[in-house]
């Protein structure tokens, strides 16, 4: 008798899930061989072993039959099936968009069409670079860290500050609030503060006076973005070089507009959830800047895109692609989720409702 199975555990080290099991000498009940059937075992290796436990082979086979019929049991093994089948389903996505172009960088396009950007692109879950579609924007010309000191530079606003001492930064966001002046911001990014303070899309800037008057020196794409008592406000970053959001996906599409700036932008298809390590919400652990593949393994074979987005340009973050984002200047983004759809804009409701 393992160790394992006689202290009523397993863990991942004996070949099984860890989930806990009843000792197999209490004596072999249903429910002990249900639960190593959900833990993954095979029938017959979980008969074999009650066969090494005295049990004559016909008795033994009966046994597992009967726990797999377990109502609780079954329903189990169903959906564990179905899960497996989905996530072969994925494996062959993944090893598609391996054949594609998209695997050597994300696609630019310039000036792109709507029907264009909505066939090619959005309704195809693509993500592409949009370069043309800004020239106009007086926030081009006039959005730097010294015309925000000069405008707002006693305003109060709220940052997110201290994430270098929080590997959760992200999901711990209302630890991390903190109010501070335009200026004093412009002096910490232009400081070289890093990461450690940053003005993120949930500090809602532009939802708030004076600042709302920023929305004068945009515009948005005709047919592809919509405005109206509907739209949500465009939210808005801005940090210095070295900033980052850690790899996580949006439950809606996103159109990322850099008004100032160069920002790295990383994305895996949705696709890849099982080897993301997504243990959590929608962010994961892994740091595209330094994978940890012992503690990651799955990672090995997942295709990352990238590109460098500029001040001008326009990316789309297609709903559920996993994305990490880099500053690699001092930096000023928008990101828009009003698009000119019928029925409105699709969110990933999980769990469904």
């Amino acid at each position: 008798m393992t160790q394992a199975w006689r202290n009523g555990s397993v863990g991942k080290d004996d070949g099984v899930s860890a989930i806990a099991v009843d000792p197999v000498d209490e004596p072999l009940e249903l429910r002990s061989i249900g639960l190593r059937l959900l833990a993954g075992e095979a029938p017959e290796a979980v008969a074999a072993l009650l066969v090494e436990h005295g049990i004559d082979k016909h008795q033994a086979k009966r046994r597992v039959v009967e726990a797999a019929q377990d109502p609780l049991v079954a329903a189990g093994l169903a959906r564990a099936r179905r899960a497996e089948k989905l996530a072969c389903l994925f494996t062959a996505f993944a090893r598609q968009l391996r054949q594609s172009p998209i695997a050597e960088g994300v696609p630019v396009e310039d000036r792109i069409s709507p029907a264009r950007f909505y066939e090619n692109y959005y309704y195809a879950n693509r993500p592409v670079v949009i370069r043309g579609l800004m020239e106009n924007w007086p926030a081009l010309r006039r959005w730097s860290p010294a015309h925000f000191a000069d405008r707002f530079g006693d305003e109060t606003i709220e940052v997110t500050a201290e994430r270098e001492g929080d590997p959760h930064f992200e999901d711990n966001f209302s630890d991390h609030r903190r109010r501070m002046t335009m200026s004093q911001l412009v002096d910490a990014v232009t400081q070289g503060r890093g990461n450690d303070v940053y003005l993120v899309a949930k500090n809602r800037l532009l939802e708030q006076e004076p600042f709302t008057s920023l929305l004068e020196d945009i515009s948005y794409p005709a047919g592809i973005l919509t405005t109206g008592s509907a739209a949500v406000a465009p939210r808005m970053w801005f940090g210095g070089a070295g900033t980052v959001t850690p790899l996580h996906h949006d439950a809606s599409n996103i159109l990322f507009g850099q008004v100032y700036g160069r920002k790295l932008v990383r994305l895996i298809p949705p696709y890849e959830i099982d080897n993301i390590y997504n243990d959590r919400t929608c962010f994961s652990d892994i740091d595209l800047d330094d994978v940890d593949y012992v503690r990651f393994p799955q990672f090995r074979h997942v295709t990352v895109v990238q590109a460098v987005v500029d001040p001008g340009d326009f990316l789309l973050f297609p709903v559920g692609w996993w994305h990490q984002v880099r500053s690699l200047e001092i930096s000023i983004s928008l990101s828009f989720q009003n698009f000119a759809v019928p029925g409105g804009p699709v969110v990933w409701f999980y769990p469904p409702t």
